[in-house]
């Protein structure tokens, strides 16, 4: 996703000193669904230690589907604390 917003900054430069400024916004909306999504994924790349083995077990099932009914709450519990992370980090984001 770095790589993709490098390469439309790039784009972008290079419309700016062509003076074809009309394609702009388009790229902006792209920069910024992918500078959205990366702080939300970042949530979810990086897991602490503590999690690591209840992280691995859950990815072991190839759907949430197949996960036992006597470990779903635990579950939700973590996959809870992984989709609101990025909300701490988006306030240091954009500070």
């Amino acid at each position: 996703m770095l790589e993709k917003e490098e390469e439309l900054c790039f784009i972008a430069n290079d419309y700016v000193k062509k003076g074809e400024k009309t394609k702009l916004p388009e790229i902006d909306k792209l920069l910024v669904a992918i500078r959205t999504s990366r702080v939300i994924l970042k949530g979810y790349t990086e897991i602490e230690g503590e999690d690591r083995n209840t992280v691995d077990y859950f990815n072991s099932f190839t759907s949430r589907d197949g996960i036992p009914k006597d470990k779903e709450m635990e579950f939700i519990m973590l996959q809870s604390k992984y989709m609101t992370k990025w909300l701490d980090e988006k306030e240091n984001y954009q500070s």
